[in-house]
């Protein structure tokens, strides 16, 4: 009987590494919606180590049956805010760029415009046409730039507690 006991379990080790994977595949992609496969297995490596480059885990997703390019590696860069966005193509886009709300985002007008001709469908509105993963970024940079803004009120809140508390002693 002990034979039969002995195969059961190592097939339940090498379950784990894939359910533990579909875990925190999913938990990725809730959290950034519209990212493929690639960036979302990118954005789990560069978390665990901010320096790591393709070549050192391209394998490891091979083995999940993930494929990566120097594309999903940047666009994880960027969407962790490791990289700058790349800047908009053309004298229009870089203007339209600068307008603004003066908080850092974008004009409403100016969201979503090509650059090339003819990409815009007749009528359709802007939310239409652009991009998921442009979208999504988009929504993780204003998220990020929310919260950064929140920890650093909670900052100034702490350090006028800690001055009070020195200047009662």
């Amino acid at each position: 009987m002990d034979d039969v006991v002995e195969p059961a379990q190592p097939e339940q080790t090498a379950q784990q590494p894939t359910d533990e994977w579909a875990r925190i595949f999913e938990g990725l992609r809730q959290r950034f919606p519209g990212a493929s496969e690639g960036v979302l297995f990118c954005i789990h490596k560069l978390q665990q180590n901010p320096d790591v480059k393709l070549r050192d885990f391209k394998e490891e997703a091979a083995l999940h049956g993930v494929s990566l390019s120097g594309r999903s590696h940047y666009s994880a860069r960027v969407m962790l805010g490791l990289e700058p966005p790349p800047p908009p193509r053309g004298k229009k886009a870089a203007a339209e760029a600068e307008e603004g709300d003066g908080d850092g985002h974008e004009a409403p007008s100016s969201r979503a415009r090509s650059t090339r001709p003819g990409r815009r469908a007749a009528g359709a509105g802007e939310d239409e046409e652009e991009n998921p993963a442009i979208a999504a970024l988009r929504r993780f940079q204003r998220e990020q730039t929310e919260e950064v803004e929140r920890l650093r009120q909670s900052i100034r809140e702490a350090l006028a507690v800690i001055d009070e508390a020195l200047a009662d002693d």
